[in-house]
């Protein structure tokens, strides 16, 4: 068995080494916690002090401050929202403390087997803790401490759980391979005058399947998900096997040289084309054809997409440089979205931007910032957004200097009315 936990923690560590970005697992939201309770004292007597802290009162009644020069035990949990259902097989963390104020008497994880650094429990130095089996409560015990603070050197310090130096801070579950959640936050443990730091999980949205139209799975929030421009399949439902079914949507996909064919959108994309979306037909052709653009009043032949992705304005498909359409008089042109184009008068007002005047820079941008104000999302929160910003995220703009403390976003949608009717019905005049 102990041959059997230390292959598994070892791989559990090269796995955190490896990972950059981890999947949302079932350890999504928790947190590392410091809890000492006063009433434990240390005693050489005592090998392991697992389980002698509990907090049958959950996280927020953790202590996480002791007085200078007692012996006290403290414990490092991992804290779940009430809402999750972890399953935690193994962890890793770091610790930082001052060794000149705080003396360690005695310490000892609370798994099944650890793997630390040769300087471990040096301040800086990290450990790597398996369990046999996954945990599953919301309050774990991941490791005991035993010490003081010795007021000699100071009685403003803390015990700090940090990242580990080389694997980081990681939740791993029983998956096979293990799914790596970060740990969202470290608490600290704080000595006479210094409070420590807890920070308690709070509830996190659920995740589920995000399918997208070339049939790519991804697990996110339902509101992630529909700000991507994917469908959401429901909470908890997973990517492996992918449940994303079907043929991948194709469209029209309009090259630099005018011709359509029909792809998918990560195909017309990858080839620098432009995808004009899913189901849209090439007959008649709705792709451009290379023509004159405008740079102020510099002239260039080319293909009407690449014009406007360079800042150009497109004179038309198949339309000519000579006689040079574009030599009326230029200057700053500006956006209701604060971004600025250097153009003629009648182009910047074909385009919707408000013209500053003959031979004016855009550097610097000389266009105000766009307004910002509450905007509501289908689930009752609230973000200051712009008004673009917040019809892009289908959300229910309040006005400009509208503030989101307190919350105005009480529209429930009912069975009656849909949140589209009720978005519509609070959108700004």
């Amino acid at each position: 068995m102990k041959r059997h936990l230390l292959l598994s923690v070892s791989a559990f560590v090269g796995l955190a080494m490896a990972t950059g970005i981890a999947s949302a697992g079932p350890n999504a939201g928790g947190t590392l916690i410091v809890h000492g309770d006063p009433g434990v004292l240390f005693t050489t007597d005592i090998d392991d002090y697992t389980g002698a802290g509990p907090l049958p009162g959950g996280c927020a009644t953790a202590e996480t401050n002791y007085p200078a020069d007692e012996h006290f035990v403290w414990w490092v949990k991992a804290a779940f929202p009430e809402s999750a259902s972890p399953r935690l097989l193994g962890v890793t963390f770091g610790i930082d403390y001052d060794e000149g104020a705080i003396v360690l008497e005695g310490f000892g994880p609370s798994g099944d087997f650890e793997l630390a650094d040769s300087e471990w429990p040096a301040p800086g130095a990290g450990t790597a803790v398996t369990f046999q089996n996954a945990q599953t409560a919301s309050l774990v015990d991941l490791y005991w401490f035993a010490g003081y603070n010795y007021s000699g050197y100071g009685t403003d310090v803390s015990f700090d759980i940090v990242a580990n130096p080389s694997q980081g801070a990681f939740f791993a579950d029983d998956d096979v391979p293990s799914t790596l959640d970060p740990i969202e936050d470290l608490g600290s443990l704080g000595f006479g005058t210094d409070p420590g730091y807890l920070p308690c999980p709070t509830g996190s949205p659920a995740h589920g399947a995000c399918c997208f139209p070339d049939l790519f799975c991804s697990m996110s929030t339902e509101d992630e998900c529909s700000a991507e421009g994917g469908t959401y399949l429901g909470d908890e439902v997973l990517c492996e096997p992918n449940p994303c079914e079907g043929e991948p949507m194709t469209g029209a996909c309009c090259s630099d040289s005018g011709s359509c064919s029909y792809r998918t959108q990560e195909d017309c994309e990858n080839a620098g084309s432009h995808y004009l979306g899913d189901d849209e037909p090439c007959s008649p052709d709705p792709c451009p054809k290379p023509g004159a653009c405008c740079f102020g009043e510099e002239c260039t032949f080319m293909g009407q997409f690449d014009c406007e992705d360079e800042g150009g304005v497109p004179q038309g498909s198949e339309s000519s440089c000579d006689p040079n359409p574009c030599s009326a008089p230029t200057g700053a042109c500006c956006y209701a979205d604060g971004s600025c184009r250097f153009l003629n008068e009648s182009d910047c007002d074909a385009s919707q931007g408000t013209y500053q005047g003959d031979d004016t820079t855009c550097d610097p941008n000389p266009c105000p910032p766009p307004p910002t104000g509450a905007c509501c999302a289908e689930d009752g929160t609230c973000q200051v957004l712009t008004l673009v910003e917040c019809e892009s995220a289908d959300g229910q703009y309040l006005g400009d200097d509208v503030s989101c403390e307190p919350n105005p976003c009480t529209i429930t949608p009912t069975e009656e009315r849909s949140w589209g009717q009720i978005k519509n019905s609070y959108r700004p005049e």
